[in-house]
């Protein structure tokens, strides 16, 4: 192993670990979204950590939870950072309630690959050492 296998292994060895912490602040935040959902401040923490694990994920070797985080982050999509009529609120609970078994999913798969071994992402760097 090179010393950029090496790294990237560690880049994928701290993601791994990490996956427990990424599973609790998305509970937590769906969690207070569904206890007010009239929260915007609860709402833009949910959409944000639900970003960011669509955008990550897959990069570290776990496909299936980014699905699932791409799924969340466009059901939540501009919904839920409206707020004042009726209509509008009535508009994100929606949103919400059918976004419900996808977040369900979402932490199941992430307490999965929580519990699994680190993946391997597939990428070994094929640069060869300098012959001189």
């Amino acid at each position: 192993m090179n010393e950029v296998d090496s790294r990237l292994d560690i880049l994928q060895r701290r993601y791994h670990a990490s996956l427990s912490t990424k599973r609790y602040e998305i509970e937590t935040a769906w969690l207070a979204v569904r206890a007010d959902s009239r929260d915007l401040d609860h709402r833009t923490m949910l959409a944000g950590l639900v970003h960011r694990l669509a955008g990550s994920a897959e990069s570290y070797g776990y496909v299936e939870v980014g699905n699932l985080a791409e799924r969340v982050d466009s059901m939540l999509g501009s919904e839920t950072d409206k707020l004042g009529t009726r209509t509008q609120i009535e508009a994100v609970e929606r949103v919400l309630e059918n976004a419900l078994p996808v977040i369900e999913c979402l932490l199941a798969a992430l307490q999965m690959a929580a519990d699994s071994p680190p993946r391997d992402t597939g990428y070994k760097n094929e640069s060869r050492a300098d012959p001189s």
